[in-house]
């Protein structure tokens, strides 16, 4: 029987999320994260989390950081983490300006010939008749 790909989309919007989200790197190969309000000169974090993970992440940051006085609270940001162990070439895509969405072709190899090519798409819905955010 051949093994699953066990993919996961999750939300970080908190210092319980980091700690949740050690968890499900024991539980999954690949792991799209949005809202995790990240800096760009904490996306280190990440990195630090597993070592047997691949790791690309954006932060939304950027433009509010470097406007000087931070007001309001963090928002956005997103992140990829593939398992090193499936050998994946990842290639990003797209990354639109605010780093809410974000288009990346994961390409895997299946034999010496062969590779499955997969295109995650990770972005931000706010749906207007709950006021819910949920991960597409």
């Amino acid at each position: 029987m051949a093994n699953k790909l066990r993919a996961v989309l999750t939300r970080m919007d908190s210092i319980m999320g980091f700690r949740l989200f050690s968890n499900l790197c024991f539980l999954s190969d690949i792991i799209a994260v949005e809202e995790h309000w990240l800096a760009p000169y904490n996306l280190d974090k990440f990195t630090n989390i597993n070592s047997e993970f691949k790791v690309h992440s954006w932060s939304a940051m950027t433009d509010k950081i470097s406007s000087g006085f931070l007001t309001g609270r963090p928002f956005g940001g997103l992140g990829l983490f593939v398992r090193k162990t499936l050998n994946v070439k990842i290639c990003v895509l797209e990354v639109k300006s605010n780093c809410r969405d974000a288009a990346v072709c994961c390409t895997f190899p299946l034999l010496d010939y062969c590779f499955l090519r997969y295109i995650f798409v990770v972005a931000l819905l706010i749906t207007r008749s709950h006021g819910s955010v949920r991960v597409l």
